[in-house]
């Protein structure tokens, strides 16, 4: 089944489109070979590859800091959570073990006072 020209076609139709119908997309015009990737042109000189590698590193640079601090953040979050974690529940047993000795002596000082005539 076709449609009338002009007229969109539904899911459950085909559509017989002659090749020669379909609109020709320009062909790319190839690269001269100056501006071909570095893997083709093995001859660089040492202090350019240097050079082109720095350029590139600096330039990459805020992407990279960016990606690191975010994984970073990423795999701590969830330790540094745990460690603090950890921390304040050692803290209560330390401060309720001093607590207790505080109230203890306390106690034994309200008691001693009372045996003094």
């Amino acid at each position: 089944m076709t449609t009338q020209r002009g007229a969109l076609p539904t899911l459950t139709e085909v559509i017989d489109i002659a090749a020669d119908a379909l609109p020709s997309a320009a062909a790319p015009t190839p690269l001269p070979p100056e501006a071909l990737p570095l893997e083709s042109n093995p001859t660089l000189p040492q202090d350019t590859a240097a050079a082109l590698t720095t350029q590139v590193f600096e330039a990459l640079r805020p992407r990279i800091d960016t990606l690191l601090e975010a994984r970073l953040r990423e795999v701590l979050a969830p330790q540094l959570a745990r460690l603090a974690d950890d921390t304040v529940q050692h803290l209560r047993v330390e401060l309720a073990s001093a607590l207790q000795e505080l109230v203890g002596q306390a106690v034994d000082e309200v008691l001693a006072r009372r045996r003094k005539p």
